[in-house]
């Protein structure tokens, strides 16, 4: 995996020299479909990101795009089996790093020594280039680290129990510290790397194999071995070499979105939904969900409806109404997004109707909401509460809509339908909603469950499926 020059797209190659291209990264070709003689297991891209190079594990040397040839390990006998590679700051030279530490220099990379003939705990995994080119760090599979010539050692985790080996590191923009990744995607930073989040700890279906740094040092992005992408800090999530499927869209949310599950699957019926939601959980109650979802499911699409429950142990302490509650909504709203902004996720934040004793100042959190979502380039705020309200006001019954059974009163002379349970905060005419499990059923038909799980689903319909 690569970055490009501005860190607004990136590169990711395949052991079959497939190369993926994402936001303003450039297709220049690949080995995909040609015979090669052993797996790709390295790239770089050229400084100004018109080019690439993929490096094999015997040493062969394939370039694209403005990548030039000065030579490679291909046909050579090697002691080990190459692992991983980097280009000189200039682009006119690259290294290749082998598992036994040793190192190969090409065009103008100096040679500042290598592990090669030493003994080592665990192999070599990889090698990162100092920004000048005078120098380069070695990272084996146990996080021990090797410095050569201007690389100095910041630390590493030789030495210390790792939940799963070392895979990839990182060097910030200054070379003043690195990032060491972990097949479980777990992070580990030194020098004046700042950690900012990792996979560690999810329980990720696949292995992370890449880590490539943002251009400012201030985030990273991650790639699994099958393609998925998992983003963190400054760097932007731009696609993901996952194979094509029916559109993943996740659903958390409290017993308005329970009793309004079934609608929403309904107007999202061409997609692959996850519902997630129960009665009195507040957005907080999820994130450990979240999380795991995001990995496992990864969804490309995610609706957060919560009407502002504070019963859930994430919320002890905070007084609904009270402005350290909405200023946790709000930061609990930031981190949803974040959590599945991650992995690409667009958040569609419902809004909640008004209700039969709602007082003065109900829609404020609404207001959060959208306060929230206008800020962020991954969410959008939908105001899923309208569709059962009376322009903005409380209602028991509103006019049947077209496509729908029209099972209630006449009103004023129009044939209308009950969108409101009799204490009117909840969406069954009858009140007779039956939970089972983390789901339930209204015995008779539920117009409002209906209208307002097709407008919690409308911003997916309109930006995904139209």
């Amino acid at each position: 995996m690569a970055s490009t020059p501005d860190g607004k797209g990136y590169w990711i190659a395949a052991s079959d020299g497939g190369v993926f291209s994402f936001g303003d990264a450039g297709f220049f070709g690949s080995m995909g479909g040609q015979p090669i003689n052993q797996p790709v297991v390295g790239m770089a891209a050229t400084p100004d990101g018109g080019g690439y190079w993929l490096v094999a594990a015997d040493g062969g040397l394939f370039t694209f795009g403005d990548a030039r040839f000065h030579g490679s390990m291909g046909g050579q006998r090697l002691n080990a089996p190459i692992v991983g590679m980097a280009s000189t700051p200039d682009g006119k030279g690259y290294w290749e790093v082998a598992a036994d530490g040793g190192i190969f220099a090409f065009g103008n990379a100096g040679f500042h020594n290598s592990m090669g003939g030493h003994s080592l705990n665990k192999p070599v995994v990889g090698m990162v280039a100092t920004p000048d080119g005078g120098g380069y760090w070695l990272v084996a599979s146990d996080g021990g680290i090797f410095t050569f010539g201007d690389a100095t050692f910041s630390g590493s985790s030789g030495g210390q129990p790792l939940n799963q080996p070392v895979v990839a590191m990182a060097t910030t923009s200054d070379g003043g510290g690195y990032w060491l990744m972990a097949s479980d995607g777990g992070i580990f930073s030194y020098g004046n790397a700042t950690f900012f989040g990792s996979m560690g700890g999810i329980g990720l279906d696949h292995s992370v194999l890449a880590l490539a740094p943002t251009p400012t040092g201030r985030g990273y992005s991650m790639a699994t071995a099958d393609g998925a992408v998992f983003t963190f800090g400054d760097s932007r999530f731009y696609g993901s070499a996952i194979g094509p499927g029916s559109l993943r869209v996740a659903e958390y949310g409290d017993s308005l979105a329970m009793q309004a599950a079934p609608f929403f699957a309904f107007a999202l019926s061409s997609a692959d939904t996850l519902d997630q939601q129960y009665g009195g959980t507040s957005m907080c109650s999820w994130f450990d969900q979240m999380r795991q979802d995001a990995t496992s499911f990864r969804p490309e699409a995610v609706v957060l409806q919560f009407s502002g429950d504070a019963f859930a142990p994430c919320m002890a302490g905070v007084t609904p109404g009270t402005l350290a509650y909405f200023e946790q909504y709000a930061a609990d709203s930031e981190t949803a997004i974040n959590i599945v902004a991650a992995v690409g996720a667009h958040v569609y934040i419902a809004g909640s109707p008004i209700s039969l004793h709602s007082t003065a100042g109900w829609d404020t959190l609404n207001h959060v909401y959208a306060a929230v979502a206008g800020s962020s380039p991954d969410a959008t705020y939908v105001d899923a509460g309208a569709s059962v309200e009376n322009g903005g006001q409380f209602t028991f019954t509103l006019p049947c809509l077209s496509f729908e059974p029209c099972t209630g009163p006449v009103v004023n002379g129009v044939a209308s339908n009950l969108v409101r349970d009799p204490s009117g905060s909840h969406f069954c005419p009858s009140g007779n909603f039956t939970i089972v499990g983390e789901s339930g059923s209204c015995d008779v038909w539920s117009s409002g469950a209906f209208r307002y799980g097709l407008a919690m689903a409308s911003g997916v319909a309109r930006d995904f499926l139209h």
